[in-house]
């Protein structure tokens, strides 16, 4: 090329090449499905933790975050026992150290029979489901189950909590509910056998 002589002009450069294709657009892809965790294609599932030291004496049945005293002072509707009403899922513990019965009917719905060492029987109703087997040595605080609506709860998720002496009389367990609730223990003996419900309507 001399001088004064222009630059041949050149040809624009080719676009990169696409695999798509005006005929052919390029459909967007779904987005990678999410992996469901072992405990949701499982179902629910409850664990007892190891334990490190020695059991305690005795428990709260539900954890003390979800009650008041008011609550555990209040009264049953007609016979000795106490429903406390916690939401469903609520972890429910053994308050004594024995050996547990798991049972289902119609009024208890998913129970759990907790015979204690120290001779009495704590009974655990509308249980959503029970964490324990037959026969299984608890300890004081470990983990039953959860609470729920099953049996005659008629809806509404609560623990029935009721306590029985060595005769299987029923015995008021307010007085050892707010015991525990304060971190003292009293003895199962000293519950009584009346006036923690309301009375029947005795009207003609």
């Amino acid at each position: 090329m001399g001088p004064g002589e222009a630059a041949p002009s050149r040809a624009p450069a080719a676009p990169p090449r696409s695999s798509a294709t005006p005929d052919a657009p390029t459909r967007p892809q779904p987005p990678p499905r999410a992996a469901l965790p072992a405990a949701g294609r499982a179902g629910p599932r409850v664990h007892l933790t190891e334990r490190v030291g020695p059991p305690p004496a005795f428990s709260l049945p539900v954890p003390d975050t979800t009650v008041s005293k008011a609550a555990l002072a209040a009264p049953h509707h007609d016979y000795p026992a106490s429903d406390l009403m916690v939401p469903g899922g609520t972890p429910v513990f053994a308050v004594r150290t024995g050996r547990v019965r798991v049972h289902a009917g119609e009024r208890c719905g998913v129970g759990v029979t907790l015979v204690g060492d120290d001779g009495f029987s704590y009974l655990y109703c509308h249980l959503a489901l029970a964490a324990v087997k037959t026969g299984s040595r608890v300890a004081a605080a470990d983990v039953l189950g959860l609470s729920g609506d099953s049996g005659n709860a008629r809806g509404v998720p609560h623990l029935h909590f009721q306590v029985r002496d060595r005769a299987g009389r029923s015995r008021c367990p307010q007085r050892m509910l707010l015991a525990w609730y304060g971190g003292a223990d009293v003895p199962s003996t000293a519950a009584p056998v009346a006036g923690c419900w309301f009375p029947r309507d005795r009207a003609a």
